[in-house]
């Protein structure tokens, strides 16, 4: 069960329009798989990480596509890694799109893109939580936290969840398609 405080802590910590800001600018990186095009959307994820504080790491595994790491607190603590993936199904025919699919709209209250549920919209909130973090607004649960925003979706391109996080307590799945499952690992 989770205190009532401490999940109160956590939701006023993070800021809806941020979350909407990072999730416009991931969607705005298109990053289709198959094609191996991940790249721009890694330098958004660097570039959102860098500005909130953190020290991210682009990792490359055997077929060179990029996974974005980054270790937020100190390491004395247990951890918890969010993970989450940067590729999205191609768009196809582009008559079929009210919007342009990159361009991230927000109509009736809903954001409207490519990746916008699976798995951009996702990634940053997990990002603006970190900037919570950092921030110092989520005291109640500051620990070690890593973000993991791996290449694909089908496996975390060269395992940085686990060799990058060989501390980690515990690690979530941000993808609400639960192909990686909600727990990813929990280590000693």
């Amino acid at each position: 069960m989770v205190d009532e405080d401490i999940a109160e802590a956590a939701a006023s910590a993070v800021d809806a329009d941020e979350v909407l800001a990072f999730a416009r600018a991931l969607i705005a990186a298109p990053s289709e798989n198959p094609g191996g095009t991940e790249d721009a959307a890694a330098e958004v994820a660097t570039g959102i990480l860098t500005a909130i504080g953190a020290s991210p790491e682009t990792i490359r595994g055997e077929e060179q596509r990029p996974s974005v790491v980054a270790s937020i607190g100190s390491g004395d603590r247990p951890s918890l890694a969010w993970n989450g993936h940067l590729d999205v199904v191609p768009v196809g025919d582009l008559a079929n799109w009210r919007h342009d699919p990159w361009e991230g709209v927000v109509e009736d209250g809903r954001l409207i893109g490519r990746g916008s549920a699976d798995m951009k919209g996702p990634v940053a909130s997990a990002l603006a939580a970190g900037a919570g973090i950092l921030s110092g607004q989520m005291r109640p649960i500051q620990k070690s936290t890593t973000l993991s925003s791996s290449s694909s979706t089908t496996r975390n391109a060269d395992g940085s969840i686990t060799t990058r996080s060989s501390s980690t307590s515990v690690g979530v799945s941000v993808d609400p398609a639960g192909v990686a499952g909600a727990l990813l690992q929990l280590m000693k």
